[in-house]
């Protein structure tokens, strides 16, 4: 036997807790390759219902989470923005869907989002009550629902009763309009009090009984605050003010006017980096947030008066963009949106977590450790044994919190198939089994550092000392089982050195299904599953044979896919299988299977762990995050465990601490969590739509999609689609969305992240389109939104072209038949008159058959077949006729029956 020697690296360095802690906080970032219109943003908004607006150099932009709709100046178009520079963004709560824009030089716009037109208020030299001046820099609404107004040229105040403005100069103490006359900031104190921050003139109070505005001076405050220019206000929890200033640093102000403290880079400690303040914002934990110029962006605790600073590093993809930052706003939901100077818009998670990142670096030049988690296992005394994806083994100890590197082999790049860990197993104190993808099994002793290659007796060939181990087990009895990647499985017999293998046999039905194992659990029963690539394995001790299971095309009750990742039996005695589509529980008593999938709420469809809490919970690590699964509401529950979702992707490995802390490994190093610690984000986001097209193309519709209920459409509508969004930002490419067609069908069609469905050649009626949607934790919007979509049938479908249909048939069969009515009466009469000719003439039967066969034209020939009679008999009776009628030939006899039926048709009208 090969007795490899192990080289054991201790290091210290562990990346810890994420959470409120400051080394984790990590940036996304949105800028034009996203949509944004420009990367200077100036100012950040979000409206009542929920969108995101940022105001850049080149327009307003619209934000739902997955797209923007962007506004510009159109000089065509009188109703679009008026300028493309926004500084400024506002809605009155009590008007939503009406947004104040203000622009550098373009003037205040008044922004219906209803129609999406803009109306201009621009400085008019010649009216008293326009505005006076046409950069708007900041604005803000007070208690009395007024709207002040920050300009270049004073301060204004808008009555939306009277829709007019009235203008405060602000002079300095010689009464001249001077650089303070520019209003950067404006805020209402708690006592109703309106303060307006200058350009160079520190802060001013509006003055009720003079209807004007006069210096502001706290008690004690330094002289530079006088001088400085106020570039943000904002009052703390406490009613304290802050004022921030541009080259002075930020002044405090208690609730009683009295100065407090003054924070900049002079201080010796916990100050300023940079004393250019641009924006402040407190957050809902209460920490204050500064946006500098120069100096990034600065997180201060009030209650420890300690500051972190976050600036813009090349190294570090979720460093901020830029240092600097122009504006800071904390959205409903609690994520911190951060707007910079060209480095477009900065977004973070402001919530807390509690997952622990734990990652192995290594400083050694004989390898490098890798943080490709592959194996977890709980070992003696709650240490946690790593194996990774070619970096050897490792261990954690969550009570101290080290970490200990191991690689199996010294010679890494010769032997590297020895160091993929797949399976790890303490089957006594102080000694490992260890799978690898390539190298057999090795047995290490953990107080000696000492390991041997385990060589198989029963295996000639020596194949298995090659094989691709994933996954270990030791059973009650005290048997390992070992399963491999191509050889099947392998057991090892306790107290005896030999091993009984189970392979697939194509001729044995009782066989195993299938040669290469994912997975091996035993029950509390002591049954013994295995998961293979193709189907589920139940193993009968008794026989030696296999019951399988697979997944049965069009029946519910089979497993939902063959490829059966990980297997778990919780507190309850169920048992769980988790496959490459859907997580599935396995009914005892009918021998069947129930499956629960995404259109159940789970988020992925691959299960690679399953672990259950103290609270009977199951925790579930998929290809797309990590879910919590509530048996007693069969619920889903979704948790990000981390923001950097370009290397978040979970592995098979996931093991469960003996104090009740969960591990789960990924492509990026181990996650950990106490379960009772982590809370659901209970946010629920308003649902909206986002976007009509009709063959793929955009629709311009009279009002925005997003606040019209009713949605007309004609026949030849034939395809069309909509766009909807959950304006949930924490992680918006995990929100959730399901849907349904009241009218064509009434069941929820989950759609999991998908947030756009198309309908093609509906037939003419009524409908209503539903949408819900969930935040990325899992939290729906039961409520969510509709629409109601008609569908005009073609005007031959439409009931009054039927009407119309119905009354000409009607008019129709009414003239013909009193046609054929008046033409039998005009026929009685003419042979009434016919009669009566007949009669004076004293002309026969046999005649009056004669007259009318030659008036219908009918030849004599013919008389004599119809009515058998002689030629002779026709003549006679034809030279009668002429001599009672006083005529000569068929032609004059012809036309005095037309002229009799004629003559009664004239009489009779």
């Amino acid at each position: 036997m090969k007795i490899l020697v192990f080289i054991i690296i201790l290091t210290s360095s562990l990346l810890c807790l994420t959470g409120p802690g400051i080394s984790d906080i990590q940036f996304g970032h949105i800028t034009i390759n996203d949509g944004l219109s420009q990367n200077t943003v100036y100012c950040i908004f979000q409206d009542k219902k929920g969108f995101m607006w940022f105001g850049t150099e080149k327009g307003l932009n619209k934000y739902d989470g997955h797209s923007f709709k962007i506004y510009t100046h159109c000089p065509s178009d009188p109703e679009s923005l008026s300028y493309n520079m926004v500084l400024s963004i506002y809605e009155f709560p009590d008007e939503p869907g009406i947004l104040w824009v203000g622009t550098w030089g373009g003037g205040l716009n008044r922004f219906d989002t209803t129609n999406e037109s803009f109306t201009h208020f621009k400085r008019d030299e010649n009216k008293y009550n326009s505005i006076s001046d046409n950069t708007i820099r900041v604005l803000y609404k007070d208690s009395n629902n007024y709207l002040w107004i920050g300009t270049d040229s004073g301060i204004n105040r808008y009555m939306k009763n009277t829709s007019e403005f009235k203008n405060f100069q602000i002079l300095t103490k010689s009464k001249s309009v001077s650089e303070g006359n520019r209003v950067l900031s404006i805020i209402e104190l708690n006592n109703g009090t309106i303060l307006a921050g200058t350009d160079g003139e520190g802060i001013y109070y509006y003055d009720k009984d003079k209807d004007g505005f006069s210096p502001f001076i706290p008690s004690g405050i330094p002289d530079s605050f006088l001088r400085s220019k106020v570039r943000s206000m904002i009052k703390d929890r406490s009613g304290d003010l802050w004022a921030g200033t541009y080259g002075s640093g930020i002044f405090r102000i208690d609730n009683k006017g009295k100065f407090k403290n003054k924070y900049d880079s002079k201080m010796k400690s916990n100050g300023l980096n940079n004393d250019f303040i641009r924006y402040i914002v407190q957050d809902h934990y209460g920490y204050l947030w500064f946006a500098t110029h120069g100096g990034g962006l600065i997180r201060f605790n009030p209650d420890k008066s300690s500051m972190h600073s976050f600036n813009y590093s090349e190294k570090d993809p979720g460093s901020i963009s830029n240092n600097i930052v122009l504006s800071v706003l904390e959205d409903k939901e609690g994520v911190l949106w951060v707007g910079t100077f060209g480095g477009g818009v900065d977004k973070y998670d402001n919530r807390k977590h509690y997952i622990e990142n734990i990652k192995i670096s290594n400083n050694s030049r004989s390898g490098i450790w890798q943080n490709t988690i592959t194996s977890l296992s709980i070992g003696i005394g709650n240490r946690i044994w790593i194996g990774s994806e070619g970096g050897g083994i490792g261990y954690y100890e969550p009570d101290s919190g080290k970490v200990k590197y191991l690689m199996l082999n010294p010679e890494y790049e010769k032997d590297i198939l020895s160091n993929i860990i797949y399976a790890i197993l303490e089957y006594k104190p102080g000694r490992l089994l260890l799978g690898t993808w390539g190298a057999g099994l090795y047995d290490f002793d953990v107080k000696s550092g000492g390991s041997k290659h385990y060589e198989f007796p029963e295996d000639p060939t020596g194949s298995l000392s090659k094989s691709r181990i994933v996954s270990l087990l030791k059973d009650k009895s005290g048997d390992i089982w070992i399963g491999a990647w191509g050889e099947g499985l392998i057991r090892l017999r306790r107290n005896e050195k030999r091993i009984i293998s189970y392979e697939n046999n194509r001729s044995d039905p009782d066989s195993l299904s299938n040669n290469m194992i994912h997975s091996l659990y035993e029950t509390r029963y002591g049954e013994i599953w295995i998961g293979t690539e193709n189907g589920l394995n139940r193993f009968q001790r008794d026989t030696g044979t296999f019951t399988k299971y697979f997944n049965g095309p069009g029946n519910p009750e089979t497993l939902s896919n063959n490829k059966v990742i990980t297997i778990y039996e919780d507190r309850s005695q169920t048992l769980w299988i988790g496959t490459d589509h859907g997580l599935n529980r396995y009914n005892r008593t009918s021998n069947s299977f129930t499956s629960f999938s995404t259109d159940c709420g789970l988020h992925g469809e691959s299960i690679f762990g399953i672990l259950e809490d103290s609270e009977g919970n199951l925790w579930i690590s998929t290809n797309f995050g990590l879910n919590k699964f509530n048996l007693s509401d069969k619920r889903f529950t979704t948790f990000d465990v981390r923001k950097d979702i370009s290397r978040y992707e979970f592995s098979r490995a996931h093991s469960l601490g003996k104090d009740g802390r969960m591990y789960f490994g990924g492509v990026d190093g181990i996650y950990a969590f106490y379960p009772h610690e982590l809370k659901q984000n209970l946010f629920s986001p308003e649902i909206v739509f986002t976007s009509f097209k009709k063959f793929q193309k955009e629709v311009k519709l009279r009002r925005s999609i997003s606040v019209l209920s009713e949605l007309n459409l004609s026949h030849n509508d034939s395809i069309i689609s909509f766009e909807f969004s959950s304006l949930s930002f924490s992680n918006p490419e995990k929100n959730m969305y399901a849907y349904k067609l009241q009218g064509l069908y009434e069941n929820w069609i989950y759609l999991g992240n998908k947030h756009d469905i198309s309908f093609t050649n509906l037939d003419p009626g009524e409908y209503v389109l539903k949408v819900k949607g969930s935040n990325s934790n899992g939290m729906w919007n039961e409520k969510g939104t509709s629409i109601k979509i008609i569908v005009s049938p073609p005007f031959w479908q439409t009931w009054w072209f039927r009407f119309f249909i119905l009354i000409l048939m009607t008019l129709l069969v009414y003239i013909w038949h009193n046609s054929r009515m008046l033409r039998l009466k005009n026929q009685l009469k003419s042979e009434h008159a016919i009669e009566k000719l007949c009669q004076k003439k004293k002309i026969s039967s046999r005649e009056k058959e004669i007259i009318f066969l030659v008036i219908k034209g009918i030849s004599n020939k013919e008389i004599e077949d119809k009515l058998f009679i002689s030629p002779h008999t026709v003549k006679n009776h034809i030279y009668n006729i002429f001599q009672k009628l006083n005529i000569s030939s068929r032609g004059q006899l012809t036309e005095l029956f037309k002229n009799i039926y004629f003559s009664e048709n004239d009489n009779e009208d």
